[in-house]
């Protein structure tokens, strides 16, 4: 049954009438225009024509659709046409142009010679002769769309012009800057004259320009002062020192001091971005410094509003550029003027400030009574907001050991504000602020806390980026060294709640700040009160994976750092036991995932050592994503090889891999062997004691002075338990033979750790072994020697297999996988 029938039949059941049923099924319908013959024909195209033969034909005869899909496409049909032909194709672009096209085919024109002459397709004389003049011409027009498209394309096609042309453009600034023409023709003149300043000799820009560029400074409207204004510092960058002294520095500054706010902001900007282009001399002479001080003065002290921001928003690229001139007077003004504005408006009290009664007066009664006002409640955030961004500059303006008098208590008050925006700009520059402080770091202490306790998580996650950096300030101050231990606690209840949160990247920041907490605490502080919560972490199923790999890397930099051989090792079987034995292959992943980490922190040995062999009992695992990640952590293992002594180890991994090639039954293992078989042709391996890695042996040296560290202290322990024991035993007549018996058992169970370690790892590799044993031999190599390095050097992740050019035995492995 038709479409048609099923309809009707539908209606005739819900009892509709026959004109209802055609008025619905005519509402239903769609109405397609009709499109005649002619129109058809119009814009159909000889498909027998080439590229250049339809863009000929379509800008002669083509309709408004065709002409706006050409320009957008015109750059890519002239690609590699003779010069000729461009000429021709924009000689018809011309003929287009010529007779007023539509408003749209304008616009898109001019942005496609821009996009010719961005590229590079066609040159100066292509464009002169199709395009200058109707460029000259639009400029002139009163669109303000179309004078902007063909803005941008004059000031690209300035670079091009010789002298005649500019001469030409010239004569249209002569004409345009006049108060007769539009606005937008004037305000267009402002960019045309500081891109034609770089090309203009120095005579030309001083007799021509700048008279120009007076006008427009001067014009009646303040958008055009504005726009000038901001167009200055490109002129300074191309302008003799005459035409700065003499003309650019006096418009700048009445623009300054003009009666709009906009333009005094510009004119603000524009003075503090050219200030560093001008001579010492000239700025010693002029007025400049005067005039931002009487600036400050005014708004600060007078109580002018409306210049808080502008006053607050350039206050530290001010005192950063003209420090050298300022007075130790003048210094004091803005130091206790910027205090103030870090009040202005802010719900903390103001009383721990040194401010005149005028300015609390301001900032209280006149703002109370305008609270109705939700732009001068914004303004006074906004003003905020600036003195917490140029906080460092302020702090870098300080005499060293001057922090707590001065800058403190605005500071704290920043910290404390109730405008998040505020708490963020203050976070986010932080770091700064703490390497410019030196002894005085401990001062900002309270505010990290208060900043991580923040209910904003956008203020905790600007805290957290540049955590790290701010914890080695840290280090340089003794008073800090006692007070990090208490950022421990703040920083477990920030972890709580975001873990709560869905924000994981906010959490991996947290996580990786962790790591540099073993500059500053002890072991055991870390063990008892930071491995718990990481290792939760890690087994923890619903957290997402790069929150587990960032507390994977914190827990290896805590065991990389770990002064207490037994605690490291107690660290490094649990992650062998929780996941390269789990018998989910999820967890058996993870530690693949780990060792990459492993490698990266710790030493060639000790990866050897201690991840090698569990590793390589993943060739035969039973589940075929685990094989995949096995065989693409095979390069890193390679890469870990050292020749001579490892020769043994490097046959061990290349019969493994020629078995895998052999007997592989799973396609998307055997395809990723493959591939992973030209990175390990690439991999150059060391050889021992020729070309070793300067980095590998810092690491190396490293793990042996942490565990001679371990071992001193073990000494000096046992020093100390036996000049106890001994005044012990004189005091009560002990039999001395008693007392050694008491020392030399201690010894013996100190002394016993590579045994024990070694027993659990042969017992763990073992385990591994009987799980995935292949039919023929055992994948997992035995160790195969010894080494001139102790392996107490090292702590265990599970059986180690160190070899040497001494002592070998034969390996016979087979990837056969079990059933």
């Amino acid at each position: 049954m038709s479409f048609d029938n099923v309809f009707s039949q539908q209606l005739l059941e819900l009892s509709l009438s026959n004109e209802d049923f055609e008025d619905f099924h005519r509402e239903r319908s769609i109405l397609h225009s009709k499109v005649t013959t002619e129109e058809i024909q119009k814009l159909s195209i000889d498909e027998d024509l080439d590229l250049f033969g339809k863009t000929k034909y379509i800008l002669k005869n083509g309709q408004e659709v065709q002409l706006m899909y050409l320009f957008e496409n015109l750059h890519k049909a002239l690609i590699g046409l003779s010069a000729l032909k461009k000429l021709e194709i924009l000689s018809l672009v011309k003929d287009v142009l010529v007779f007023n096209p539509p408003k749209d085919v304008n616009i898109a024109c001019g942005k496609c010679i821009e996009r010719l002459l961005d590229v590079g397709i066609i040159d100066r004389s292509l464009y002169v002769a199709s395009c200058f003049e109707f460029t000259i011409r639009s400029l002139k027009t009163k669109d303000k769309e179309i004078n902007e498209a063909w803005l941008s394309t004059a000031v690209a096609a300035i670079r091009y012009l010789n002298d005649d042309d500019k001469d030409e453009l010239l004569n249209f600034l002569d004409d345009s800057v006049s108060l007769s023409r539009c606005t937008i023709t004037r305000k267009s003149c402002c960019q045309i004259i500081s891109h034609l300043t770089p090309y203009l000799p120095q005579d030309k820009v001083e007799t021509c320009l700048m008279p120009k560029m007076k006008a427009l400074c001067q014009d009646i409207d303040l958008d055009i002062r504005s726009t000038m204004c901001s167009e200055l510092e490109l002129m300074v960058d191309h302008s003799s020192t005459t035409a700065i002294e003499e003309s650019i520095i006096p418009e700048l500054m009445l623009l300054f001091q003009d009666e709009e706010r906009t333009v005094r902001e510009v004119g603000f900007a524009s003075l503090i971005n050219i200030v560093p282009k001008l001579s010492p001399g000239f700025i010693e002479n002029s007025n400049i410094v005067e005039s931002v001080l009487n600036f400050y003065r005014r708004t600060l002290i007078k109580k002018q509003s409306f210049n808080m921001v502008i006053a607050a928003k350039y206050i530290g690229k001010f005192l950063f550029y003209l420090k050298a001139y300022l007075s130790n007077e003048n210094v004091e003004f803005f130091l206790e003027k910027f205090q103030a504005l870090c009040s202005y408006g802010s719900m903390e009290a103001t009383s721990s400030f040194n401010i005149d009664d005028n300015f609390l007066s301001f900032s209280g009664t006149s703002l109370q009574s305008s609270r109705g006002s939700s732009s001068i409640y914004e303004s006074t955030a906004e003003c905020r907001y600036w003195c917490a961004y140029n906080l460092p500059a302020m702090v870098q303006m300080l005499p060293r050991g001057t922090f707590k008098d001065h800058l403190h208590s605005c500071f704290v008050v920043l910290v404390k504000d109730n405008q998040a925006n505020v708490r963020k700009a203050v976070a986010a520059s932080l770091h700064v602020v703490a390497s410019m402080l030196g002894e005085d770091v401990h001062f900002i202490f309270n505010s990290l806390k208060i900043l991580l306790k923040d209910a904003d998580i956008e203020v905790v996650d600007n805290v957290l980026t540049h955590l790290a950096d701010i914890l080695i300030c840290f280090l340089h101050d003794k008073v800090s060294k006692i007070l990090v231990p208490d950022l421990v606690p703040v920083m477990l209840q920030c972890e709580q709640e975001l873990s709560k949160s869905l924000r994981w990247r906010i959490h991996e920041k947290l996580l990786s700040s962790m790591a540099c907490l073993h500059q500053h605490l002890p072991s055991d502080h870390i063990y008892y009160r930071l491995v718990p919560v990481i290792y939760s972490i890690l087994t923890g199923e619903s957290k997402v994976l790069p929150i587990r790999l960032a507390a994977a890397r914190t827990y290896l930099t805590f065991i990389k750092y770990n002064t207490s051989v037994e605690e490291r090792t107690e660290m490094c079987k649990r992650l062998v036991t929780e996941f390269a034995q789990s018998p989910c292959s999820r967890s058996r992943i993870f530690f693949i995932q780990i060792c990459y980490d492993v490698a990266d922190l710790f030493s060639k040995s000790f990866f050897k050592e201690n991840v090698y062999d569990t590793l390589m009992t993943f060739a035969a695992d039973p589940m075929v994503n685990v094989r995949i990640k096995f065989c693409q952590i095979l390069p890193l293992m390679k890469l870990q090889l050292k020749l001579p002594c490892d020769r043994l180890l490097l046959q061990l991994l290349e019969q493994t891999v020629r078995r895998i090639m052999a007997l592989e039954s799973s396609g998307e293992v055997s395809s990723t062997i493959r591939n992973v078989i030209s990175e390990l042709d690439s991999v150059r391996l060391t050889m021992d004691g020729i070309d070793e890695e300067e980095e590998d042996r810092e690491k190396e040296d490293l793990e042996e002075k942490i565990t001679e560290l371990f071992h001193q202290q073990n000494r000096q322990e046992e020093h100390g338990r036996s000049m106890s024991l001994a005044e012990r035993a004189t005091a009560e007549k002990i039999n001395p033979h008693h007392l050694h018996h008491t020392k030399g058992g201690r010894n013996r169970k100190s002394g016993s750790f590579s045994g024990a370690l070694s027993a659990s790892a042969r017992e763990t590799s073992k385990k591994l072994s009987s799980k995935s044993s292949l039919t023929s031999s055992n994948i997992s190599p035995r160790k195969i020697g010894s080494t001139t390095t102790s392996k107490s050097n090292h702590s265990s992740f599970g059986s180690g297999a160190r070899l040497s050019s001494k002592k070998s035995s034969t390996h016979s492995t087979s990837t056969k996988r079990p059933k």
